[in-house]
């Protein structure tokens, strides 16, 4: 019996890079071999050829791997090798059955690890040396380990080692006294060949023309891109490539559409993704076909796109007549977008003003200020009012957003009748004060009196000078003037003040004394 623990990262990398691709994926297992475990605590792949049903390492790639390992860059034993199928579940094709029966001339113990690309499931195998057959590893015999202490369970400590042919391991020795630096290349090429031809046995490599040069891709994967930016996509391929395919879609889509790209200079590519395409956070793979049908394809890469966004804070905003009133609007910048953005507004009725503070917003202003204000002319009532923000690259077509909130103009109107009265002197005149409330009102109404004659007095049916009007609707006053019995005949002016939330309207009507 023996067990296979395999670091959760490198599971997880492989799974996650066989469900973004369209087509297999292959590569090797790093580790090593502790008593009767196979500890896979690393992986390694390169440019690769790949199609529905098969993947191809070409000889390029496994002579870059070699060269890292001796060199140290990559550390660890090859315990095996991995791909993915994109239909038909976990198992080895007669064709794996026979690279893995080579494989394990190096090693009883090397893995063979399969991801199930639709459902993410990993499976393990060895072959029978004996009958050929395929035997996957027991789930209980496997384990996914998050601490490098944990790659040997307990209960497995101290169990008597089996017995197996080591794992492939490529290492140089120190220098000696008498080593020269052109017998240590040596050495290192007789190594790299060594790996590569054992590989090419192994059946990892198509069999080609001694003379053909292997297709392969080259290509340096964007990092960052702008919104309604046009992003340059530039990609080498050796292998007298006959077509060059860049395939991109946003996101959130499975949708990929599929351009050609333009060759601008030998064994490169080109292609510019228009601005208008760059809307949100894109991805993209390239592939390649030679003119014998062999094909090349990167793995799927994502382009951040910095953007920026905004919402109003108030769902609607009052604005009283003759008077002002502001709203923060929140704004958020994602992946890195610094540029400027200015601000509009459209929607408000004639006699409303709105600005924003400040304007353009830049990156770092976490909000904004909406400010709204309304002359004794803005007609009264809601009106839907429409935030834009715009982001105008250098050349490019403006990208704007949008975010909308309601506006209510508010105010409240004052009746005074009749607007003339004659008493006699010691008499009361009575006057109906009506304040009529707009939606969206909601201050205390204060009314008061001035130009009394001397001695005069006033006061309203309610209690008190104060009406608080509750909302929209009329409510209706009684003033009521007393004369003094001292005061001289004549005709006086009266004015009735109501004022209320910063807004003031008054009218004046006649007091006649006989």
């Amino acid at each position: 019996m023996s067990y296979v623990s395999i670091w959760r990262p490198v599971r997880d990398q492989i799974v996650q890079a066989s469900q973004n691709a369209q087509n297999e994926i292959i590569g090797l297992l790093l580790g090593q071999l502790d008593d009767d475990t196979m500890v896979i605590s690393n992986s390694v792949t390169g440019e690769f050829q790949a199609r529905e049903h098969g993947a191809t390492l070409p000889t390029e790639t496994l002579a870059k791997i070699a060269d890292d390992l001796v060199s140290g860059r990559t550390k660890g034993s090859i315990v095996g090798w991995y791909h993915s199928h994109t239909e038909g579940g976990l198992f080895l094709s007669d064709t794996d059955i026979e690279t893995q029966k080579k494989l394990q001339q190096f090693s009883s113990l090397v893995t063979a690890m399969v991801v199930d690309a639709k459902s993410g499931d990993t499976g393990y195998f060895r072959v029978d040396s004996q009958t050929g057959r395929q035997i996957r590893i027991a789930e209980e015999n496997i384990t996914v380990f998050e601490e490098r202490s944990d790659a040997i369970p307990v209960k497995r400590k101290g169990r008597t080692a089996v017995r197996a042919t080591p794992t492939v391991e490529i290492r140089t020795r120190q220098p000696g006294p008498g080593s020269s630096e052109s017998t240590r290349r040596l050495i290192l090429a007789a190594l790299v060949i060594v790996l590569v031809a054992s590989m090419v046995l192994l059946g990892f490599i198509f069999t080609r023309p001694p003379s053909a040069v292997p297709l392969a891709i080259i290509h340096t994967p964007v990092q960052s891109a702008t919104v309604g930016t046009p992003i340059v996509l530039l990609v080498n391929v050796t292998g007298n490539a006959s077509s060059v395919s860049l395939h991109y879609a946003p996101l959130s889509s499975d949708s990929f559409t599929k351009v050609e790209m333009g060759s601008v200079a030998p064994e490169q590519f080109e292609y510019t993704l228009p601005a208008g395409k760059v809307t949100a956070n894109m991805k993209y793979f390239i592939d390649a076909t030679d003119a014998l049908g062999n094909q090349a394809q990167t793995g799927v890469y994502t382009i951040p796109v910095g953007d920026f966004t905004f919402y109003a804070t108030t769902q609607t905003l009052t604005v009283y007549r003759t008077g002002s009133s502001s709203s923060p609007i929140k704004l958020g910048y994602v992946n890195g977008f610094a540029e400027p953005v200015k601000f509009s507004a459209s929607g408000a009725p004639p006699g409303v003003t709105v600005s924003f503070n400040p304007n353009p917003a830049v990156s770092g202003d976490p909000q904004l200020t909406m400010m709204v204000s309304a002359d004794s002319s803005a007609p009264v009532g809601s009106y839907p009012l429409q935030i834009a923000g715009t982001y105008t690259p250098a050349g490019g077509e403006p990208i704007v957003r949008q975010t909308g909130t309601s506006l209510l103009i508010s105010d409240f109107d004052l009746q005074v009748s009749p607007t003339s009265r004659t008493v006699t002197k010691s008499q009361a005149a009575t006057y109906t004060v009506a304040i009529t409330v707009t939606q969206g009102f909601v201050d205390p109404v204060q009314i008061t009196v001035q130009g009394l004659p001397q001695g005069a007095t006033y006061e309203l049916t309610t209690s008190g000078t104060s009406a608080v009007v509750g909302g929209p609707g009329t409510t209706t006053f009684t003033l009521r003037v007393v004369t003094p019995s001292s005061l001289k005949a004549g005709t006086y002016a009266v004015t009735v003040i109501a004022m209320g939330g910063g807004v003031s309207h008054s009218l004046t009507v006649q007091l006649i004394v006989r």
